[in-house]
């Protein structure tokens, strides 16, 4: 699906905001170090150099350019500084940005995210005015915004709330996503960060990887469709994800897959080696195995079945596979074992 109002271009400047509070004067606020380093690591991995070749900006590195009015700690973000700050990315960051990410990690209570002065707290509708038709770097032309809240929604006794309505032209071209819903509070894992963002840099790097073009919507879904299997094990009820109606279709790859295709190692494997696996490899079975596994979706799984000859099934399922992720393919080669193809995975394997 093609949008006519956006125009982004491979090589396009594109910017991924990263505001993680960390640092609270409230003894009632837990420091969210060392699990929020892992979210961090993983956004400036996925968003940045590694995979979509957006310019990072680290809310503290801005802190320490503005020389703000507290004296500056890493992850320590005060109300006033919080709103200098954005407002001073809005004026001076953004120009010929075509599309922006943005990313603020806290505690929070239903519609409003903690920042680190004792009891101090900004409605989330607040961030994303600063955002909205004021900024005119991203409005003319029209340039989309998503926005990720990583953050408790629990009312807390000494935090007010705020409904989170985005309606009306002002949040046009935005996308919300919420960590958890009214009243829930949002998981971090000290060793391993959040689920929350874990799900979304690996959505991402499934639809970068994914054959064709994604509507931005795809992304949201997904990530509603992820975080329930963490629910359910888990026992918790699931993110709130608030997608704009005003947001146009918004063709992913057009502004999220960068300039050079991404190339796995087991990609070149499969490539080297294609040849034998022609020859030896039985897809029949295989592919239903990994369509079993939510490795292969149905389509997938249809087109290597529908293929004329063996061979061609084999070459489809390849290429298919070449596409998968490192983690895809360790599942591949244990179907080959449970196929009664360990001889196809060990000409892999050598």
């Amino acid at each position: 699906m093609e949008s006519s109002r956006y125009r982004i271009t491979p090589k396009g400047k594109k910017v991924c905001l990263i505001v993680n509070i960390t640092e609270f004067d409230d003894d009632g606020l837990e420091c969210r170090n060392p699990g929020s380093r892992y979210d961090v690591d993983r956004i400036k991995r996925v968003f940045g150099e590694e995979l979509l070749r957006c310019e990072i900006i680290e809310f503290d590195s801005i802190m320490a350019e503005l020389k703000a009015p507290h004296e500056h700690i890493q992850g320590r973000i005060y109300e006033e500084n919080l709103d200098k700050g954005l407002r001073y990315i809005r004026n001076e960051k953004l120009v010929n940005t075509e599309c922006l990410f943005v990313f603020v990690m806290s505690h929070g209570s239903h519609g409003v995210i903690s920042t680190s002065g004792d009891k101090e707290s900004v409605p989330i509708k607040k961030i994303l005015e600063i955002f909205s038709s004021e900024c005119l770097a991203m409005a003319n032309p029209p340039k989309p915004r998503v926005f990720f809240f990583e953050a408790c929604q629990k009312q807390v006794k000494y935090s007010f709330s705020q409904d989170l309505d985005i309606s009306g032209p002002n949040f046009r071209d935005m996308a919300v996503a919420v960590s958890c819903s009214k009243g829930q509070s949002a998981r971090l894992h000290h060793d391993q960060g959040t689920p929350f963002i874990a799900a979304v840099c690996q959505i991402v790097e499934d639809i970068v990887r994914r054959p064709g073009s994604s509507d931005i919507m795809i992304l949201f879904r997904e990530l509603t469709s992820k975080l329930s299997v963490y629910v359910q094990n888990h026992d918790i009820r699931t993110s709130q994800v608030i997608v704009h109606p005003f947001l146009d279709p918004l063709p992913l790859k057009d502004f999220i897959l960068s300039p050079e295709p991404v190339v796995f190692p087991h990609a070149v494997k499969l490539q080297e080696k294609k040849q034998e696996l022609l020859a030896n490899m039985e897809a029949s079975e295989l592919v239903l195995h990994l369509g079993s596994k939510a490795v292969f979706s149905s389509d997938e799984v249809d087109l290597v079945r529908t293929s004329r000859t063996s061979k061609d099934k084999n070459n489809e399922l390849i290429d298919i596979m070449k596409e998968k992720s490192p983690e895809e393919y360790v599942t591949f080669l244990n179907c080959l074992r449970e196929t009664n193809q360990a001889h196809v995975a060990d000409i892999l394997l050598n």
